[in-house]
């Protein structure tokens, strides 16, 4: 586990066979194959109002993972694209969902989370969520060195796609 572009990394160095990794991948040393799309969600307190563009945002902290991750980049630049104004003031960076969703309960500020980490908590989450709409819907892909194709990573590609 690790951010995506750590994950991205790694690969292209070989010290990793595959990863799986938030896209779009653009680049064409790798061999991308789609596997599941996510709807990132923004996770405020529950009292919040209810968001549908940053200027909504009563929080100026987000809580977010460390540099490199596709899901953080998704949501600065949600953030951004209604202006440098509607920038969060302060980054809190962690290494887990239940760290990020545990500071978010306490208050700390607002999180982007993906809607399916969100199904996976107990009741009563103690937030609100609010879709980030077209901005919040990314996709995961298993990657690999397009040159590199052993049975192993072959058979694993086949697996993941036949659960879909």
């Amino acid at each position: 586990t690790g951010p995506t572009d750590v994950l991205m990394a790694g690969v292209r160095t070989g010290k990793l066979d595959a990863a799986l990794v938030a896209g779009p991948v653009d680049d064409p040393a790798f061999s991308a194959t789609p596997l599941y799309k996510e709807e990132l969600m923004l996770v405020t307190p529950r009292s919040h109002r209810r968001v549908r563009t940053p200027e909504d945002v009563m929080l100026d902290t987000l809580i977010v993972f460390e540099q490199g991750c596709a899901y953080r980049r998704r949501a600065e630049s949600w953030f951004a694209s209604h202006g440098p104004g509607r920038v969060p003031v302060r980054t809190l960076e962690l290494a887990s969902y239940h760290a990020i969703l545990a500071c978010r309960v306490a208050g700390a500020g607002v999180a982007v989370v993906p809607r399916s980490v969100i199904a996976m908590q107990m009741e009563p989450h103690g937030f609100s969520t609010h879709s980030l709409g077209r901005d919040g819907r990314i996709s995961t892909y298993l990657i690999c060195r397009r040159e590199r194709g052993s049975a192993s990573l072959l058979a694993l590609r086949s697996l993941l796609v036949a659960s879909l």
